[in-house]
């Protein structure tokens, strides 16, 4: 067994056993990207307080906001949204920080693959996240996702690597 799952909560472990059967669950519907990033970014996932997800395309620099996480207006309790989606839609639409994610349209951020630190900086300061870290990977068609995110207190220590594994959740995602 690999020593990453032994150590790996098991609240954690459950929750991202279970997100493929809930993605394929929500097809057809729009915001697909918005329950899998509430859903990693829960008290029984990655616990973050803050999270905004972003699609990169360097070759056409362009940069444009996704879905937006705040833990404090989060919807309900975790089960919740995949039960009523349609009232989870609703309140993502009328929540002030996924607003703010949804009309960050700008250059992109990522050159050559790296992130440019400056670009990254300034665009958390305008979400209010004052202790940001940043991680990039590849999506289909030459995209790249981006995530900006703030921890809820604790570090994630021995878990971050798995927070940027389940990032790839989001490619299986349908952008409207």
């Amino acid at each position: 067994m690999n020593k990453d799952v032994r150590t790996m909560p098991s609240d954690l472990l459950q929750n991202l056993a279970h997100l493929p059967k809930k993605i394929v669950a929500l097809e057809g519907i729009e915001h697909t990207p918005s329950f899998v990033l509430h859903e990693l970014c829960g008290e029984k996932a990655f616990n973050l307080s803050k999270a905004a997800f972003f699609i990169d395309n360097p070759d056409f620099n362009h940069f444009k906001g996704v879905a937006g996480y705040e833990a404090s207006t989060a919807f309900g309790n975790a089960e919740q949204k995949w039960q009523d989606p349609h009232a989870f839609i609703n309140h993502i639409q009328n929540t002030t920080f996924n607003k703010l994610v949804l009309n960050s349209v700008q250059a992109s951020i990522l050159r050559d693959g790296e992130i440019d630190p400056f670009k990254a900086q300034e665009l958390a300061s305008k979400l209010g996240i004052k202790v940001p870290a940043f991680r990039a990977w590849e999506m289909k068609h030459d995209n790249f996702g981006f995530l900006i995110y703030e921890f809820a207190g604790q570090s994630l220590d021995g878990v971050e690597e798995h927070l940027y594994n389940s990032l790839y959740l989001l490619n299986f995602c349908p952008l409207f």
